[in-house]
């Protein structure tokens, strides 16, 4: 048997999905369409902030590259992505933005401009 449907029914019910899929999976936005501007952004102490990855790492090894062109970004007064991170019970983890968490320890900067991203959003932007 074979239902047939117009093209503008077939998106309304795929809206309607979506929604129900991120209600069940607890995601209060799309994190895939940009709306991470929904989020403040907020200034941070960069001492807060902890690493969740080991920069030593052998798969790291263009690590010290990639941040001195970042440094070379914030000495242009280029606006960088903020730092996403989720509360700890001490500090700040950081999801994604070592590179620019290790860029701003170097160039001593006190401040890192971050998203606090709620606990039950973290898996969304870690795969961003």
């Amino acid at each position: 048997m074979k239902i047939l449907i117009s093209e503008s029914q077939f998106k309304s019910l795929s809206e309607k999905i979506e929604v129900k899929i991120k209600k069940l999976m607890g995601a209060d936005f799309d994190w895939k369409d940009g709306d991470i501007n929904k989020y403040p952004k907020v200034n941070i102490p960069v001492e807060d902030l902890i690493p969740n990855q080991p920069i030593e790492d052998e798969k790291y090894k263009d690590y010290q590259d990639i941040v001195d062109s970042i440094i070379r970004k914030y000495k242009k007064n280029k606006s960088l992505m903020p730092i996403f991170v989720h509360k700890m019970k001490k500090g700040y983890k950081i999801i994604d933005g070592h590179h620019r968490w290790t860029a701003l320890k170097q160039m001593d900067r006190k401040i890192a401009k971050c998203i606090v991203v709620p606990n039950k959003d973290v898996k969304y932007v870690k795969k961003l």
